[in-house]
């Protein structure tokens, strides 16, 4: 189950690095619970958690343009 997991998260992140916004923003609905529920643990505080799933988001985002998927064969 975890091999389907991954094989379909490579396969939104290959979207994401083509170009796809829809795809990112389901890579965000996805994966920001468990940034959040992890940033909370260590910070104790919603607001703080909260502003470190944007940054992470953001940075990635950000940093895609510079990186590449296993597999992928889409070109930044």
């Amino acid at each position: 189950m975890q091999n389907v997991a991954r094989a379909e998260d490579a396969a939104v992140v290959a979207q994401v690095l083509a170009g796809d916004r829809e795809a990112y923003r389901l890579l965000v609905e996805k994966h920001s619970r468990a940034i959040f529920r992890v940033a909370f643990r260590v910070l104790r505080s919603e607001e703080d958690a909260e502003e470190v799933v944007q940054e992470t988001f953001l940075r990635a985002y950000l940093s895609s343009g510079r990186i590449s998927a296993p597999g992928c064969t889409a070109s930044p």
